[in-house]
């Protein structure tokens, strides 16, 4: 949740209060948070060192990797520099979006 408040509020379009009153309300949906400890820690470790990345993007790729879910993100970069079986987990948002 944290990554989605920071957004908002620099994206400048949204008061303090208004951002408050979004994470009151993204709380109520309750999502399911993962500490980095343990066997998420190793493979956010592990995923960093073999993708050259920072541990806070190896967080979410590891995360989505160790899940079998898909990440979207806009960080071409970070895209670019993901090998298997890493690749395959994370998908760029702005593929196949109209200009």
């Amino acid at each position: 949740m944290f990554e989605a408040l920071n957004a908002l509020r620099y994206k400048g379009l949204f008061t303090a209060q208004e951002v408050k009153r979004i994470s009151e309300a993204l709380d109520a949906y309750a999502f399911d948070l993962r500490a980095l400890r343990g066997q998420y820690a190793a493979h956010a470790l592990d995923t960093a060192y073999e993708n050259d990345l920072t541990l806070y993007d190896a967080a979410y790729v590891s995360l989505a990797s160790l899940e079998g879910a898909q990440m979207y993100t806009a960080d071409r970069r970070l895209v670019g520099k993901l090998h298997e079986p890493y690749r395959r987990c994370v998908r760029d948002i702005l593929e196949n979006t109209p200009n």
